[in-house]
């Protein structure tokens, strides 16, 4: 796999896969620069600790190209999928958490690297995309209807779960649903972690009503909403779902949704007070139907206080029921 890296800095990159945690420790890094005649340096790392990684035996990473420009420096390099070193972590399918970090200064060396100025993370899906010929063709008479969080301010605290009733599009006969795709609000991208959008059983009146999903401010109908009927999910480095050609998701039929519960799970490490939000989906329909309605068929068990592990145990196994008569509807 090809990366190219570009930062709006004259000094050293630093670019790496963290093992699900987005921290340092157990990460596969690369730190690379130009230096002043125009050479440019990437070497393989691997972190153990907060602290400089260290120069891995085996250098999987292969320099392409690296160059300055207008103050930004861009690095091209690649690696095998599995390198079969064990500092290495493989690519596979699946979210990775990407780690980077910079500062505005060159290496003396390969061992005197200024400490970093600025830092983070991010999720990413690099896999599993699909390819713009594979995408289904829009029928002539979609529409587009946003489901989205009215400006909701995010809480000064670590990790927040808002809630919010909305809408479906108010039509009269049966459409079907084709396309949802996420809209994440510009500058949001690393707060909103992930998505959820279930059916709900509520007077529109509700529409646009937004609180903590679990505050006292939320409206008992409304709460009930929340874990039960899931229509789409959505988490970092997820894209836009297409259903297939002969099958859409039915609404304005008699007994089909009317409304849905917006349930979004904001990270907020730094505390701020100043963050305002407007993600959701935008759901895509159309009036021409398809051969087949769709559904959605959640597995699994919910997670309760009533889940208790006992103390001391190796292993401890949890068991889902499904009643016959869910399989016969």
């Amino acid at each position: 796999m090809q990366f190219t890296v570009r930062v709006k800095t004259t000094g050293w990159i630093g670019f790496g896969i963290s093992p699900y945690t987005g921290k340092m420790p157990g990460s596969d890094i690369v730190i690379g620069w130009v230096d002043k005649s125009g050479k440019a340096h990437l070497k393989d790392r691997f972190a153990t600790g907060r602290f400089l990684p260290s120069i891995d035996a085996s250098q999987d990473y292969t320099l392409v190209s690296g160059r300055e420009e207008n103050g930004t420096t861009i690095l091209k390099f690649w690696r095998k999928f599995n390198t079969g070193d064990s500092n290495d972590l493989p690519l596979e399918p699946g979210t990775f958490r990407l780690i980077w970090a910079y500062n505005q200064m060159d290496p003396q060396s390969d061992t005197d690297i200024p400490f970093h100025e600025k830092m983070g993370t991010r999720s990413v899906n690099l896999f599993e995309r699909m390819s713009e010929k594979d995408k289904p063709t829009m029928p002539s008479d979609t529409k587009v209807h946003d489901c989205l969080v009215p400006n909701a301010t995010v809480p000064s605290k670590p990790t927040t779960y808002w809630c919010v009733g909305l809408k479906l599009p108010q039509v009269t006969e049966r459409h079907h649903i084709v396309k949802i795709a996420p809209k994440v609000k510009k500058g949001n991208e690393g707060t909103v972690h992930h998505m959820m959008l279930y059916e709900c059983q509520s007077d529109v009146k509700w529409h646009g009503y937004g609180a903590e999903c679990l505050s006292k401010n939320m409206p008992i109908h409304l709460k009930r909403c929340r874990g039960a009927s899931v229509i789409v999910g959505w988490a970092i480095g997820g894209e836009p779902i297409y259903f297939p050609q002969h099958a859409g998701y039915p609404i304005g039929g008699v007994g089909d949704s009317k409304f849905v519960y917006l349930e979004i799970h904001y990270d907020n490490p730094e505390q701020r007070s100043d963050i305002v939000d407007a993600s959701g989906f935008q759901i895509y329909y159309t009036k021409q139907l398809r051969e087949n309605d769709i559904g959605v068929m959640t597995l699994g068990h919910l997670i309760s206080p009533t889940l208790i592990i006992p103390e001391r145990q190796n292993h401890w196994n949890i068991t889902g029921y499904c009643p016959k008569y869910c399989t016969e509807r």
